[in-house]
């Protein structure tokens, strides 16, 4: 079951023993934290986002007036989720560390059906590995990813250092989404 859902290798190097519901619920936030990231992302002029894993934080993102939405790839195939964010008409960054090309194409699709006039989406280019070696950050994926799907590709960068950034922007990449731990 999820509730006892064993850790990744990388989540327990970084977070202990227990199962993976102990550590996401030690992380979790309220609705009123993000309503304070929100506030001090404003303050300071960034842009606040965040990815969302269900359709109340969807909801909670949508009152907060977010620019844009943020699918993560464990999501990319709950098609009710992506419909669900893809109505409210935001752009969307739609990261694919986990998906197969033909489950990118069936988001890409319900993104499209979602509404008369669907939201732009960047397709983020990812490798589900934190953190993921630099030999297997494989960048050249970036072009592939736009040459298939013909729309905007960032990349999702989880690599220690910058090169992998500044390979994925020299080969087209749009956006450059950093994770830091």
């Amino acid at each position: 079951t999820t509730l006892a859902a064993p850790k990744a290798e990388y989540q327990e190097t970084n977070n202990g023993a227990g199962t993976q519901q102990e550590m996401l619920k030690k992380y979790e936030l309220s609705q009123k934290q993000f309503q304070e990231l929100s506030e001090y992302a404003r303050e300071v002029d960034i842009p606040f986002f965040a990815s969302h894993f269900d359709k109340h934080t969807l909801q909670w993102l949508v009152e907060m007036n977010t620019p844009v939405f943020k699918l993560s790839s464990g999501e990319l195939t709950d098609l009710i989720l992506v419909s669900q964010t893809a109505m409210h008409n935001r752009p969307i960054m739609l990261s694919t560390g986990m998906a197969e090309e033909d489950e990118i194409a069936d988001a890409l699709r319900e993104i499209e059906s979602a509404s008369n006039s669907p939201p732009p989406v960047v397709i983020l280019h990812a490798v589900s590995s934190y953190p993921c070696p630099l030999d297997q950050a494989n960048v050249k994926a970036v072009a592939t990813l736009a040459d298939r799907f013909g729309r905007p590709v960032g990349y999702s960068d989880h690599t220690e250092g910058d090169e992998a950034a500044l390979a994925a922007v020299a080969l087209g990449a749009c956006v450059i989404e950093k994770h830091l731990t």
